[in-house]
């Protein structure tokens, strides 16, 4: 019986989701003197205004960077936006509001020039493995001979 796996099928295509880090070990904790998150505001926010069918909103523990604290990606189809140091509630309300725009309009709009002074990028850039010269060994393995396969008599004859 050749069953192929079959691939998962949702029914809920968004046009982006917005992940804000609020349950980790420095994003919104006030306790720690770090500045809040309005969680209950914005779930509420898109609750009511039923923004979900379009911006998936999920708030999660922690993204990183620990050093920008309260960093949100924003993924849509073409890329992910990382914002870090989102520390007053304009900043959440304006990703709302582009969050409210785009939904009415169905499809997604620029993020705010506002919010660019807290973008970052999130990965550092590397090199294709097959554009660097230092990883030779990765492209064509030499075999090593401490492995020795003990099935076969000539690798085993060597290690007698």
């Amino acid at each position: 019986m050749n069953a192929r796996p079959k691939t998962p099928i949702t029914k809920r295509h968004t046009l982006a989701q917005v992940i804000i880090c609020a349950l980790g070990c420095c994003c919104n904790r006030i306790d720690k003197g770090k500045p809040a998150v309005p969680v209950d505001r914005l779930k509420k926010e898109f609750r009511e205004r039923r923004l979900l069918r379009h911006i998936h909103l999920t708030f999660a523990g922690c993204l990183g960077p620990c050093d920008l604290s309260n960093v949100a990606a924003i993924v849509t189809p073409q890329e992910t936006v990382w914002l870090g140091g989102l520390s007053e509630d304009r900043q959440f309300q304006e990703i709302l509001d582009w969050a409210i725009k785009s939904s009415e309009l169905e499809r997604l709009l620029p993020l705010p020039e506002s919010l660019a002074k807290h973008r970052f990028e999130r990965w550092r850039e590397t090199l294709p493995v097959d554009e660097c010269d230092c990883c030779e060994s990765v492209r064509n393995p030499k075999p090593s001979p401490a492995i020795v396969n003990v099935r076969d008599p000539d690798q085993r004859q060597n290690f007698r």
